[in-house]
């Protein structure tokens, strides 16, 4: 799974032209099977970039709540607010890449 998120984040990075390290192997992960889907994905998306904060994982979305307040763009993902939050299923995996991918680089 750690390895998956890792993909996620790299590929965002490689999307918006930001500095990422170099994208571990996946050839052992057993929870992703999508990862030659993930760049080429990546580099066709054309959303809008205007996320300042991802509030991933945090269940209360208090982060979230509280950026939002101070005038921010925020969104929450996370399984126990949103049952197609699932990062183990593709529809949930491509749902936070399209989160990751629509912050903001700068």
């Amino acid at each position: 799974m750690a390895r998956a998120l890792w993909w996620i984040l790299c590929a965002c990075f490689a999307a918006v032209g930001c500095a990422a390290p170099d994208l571990p192997p996946l050839a052992d992960d057993t929870t992703c099977s999508i990862p030659e889907e993930i760049l080429p994905y990546a580099s066709a998306w054309s959303g809008s970039r205007s996320l300042h904060v991802l509030d991933c994982f945090g269940n209360s979305g208090k982060i979230a709540r509280q950026w939002t307040k101070e005038g921010f763009v925020s969104s929450q993902y996370d399984i126990k607010l949103n049952h197609e939050h699932d990062v183990v299923s593709r529809a949930g995996y491509f749902a936070l890449l399209d989160l990751a991918l629509s912050h903001r680089c700068s």
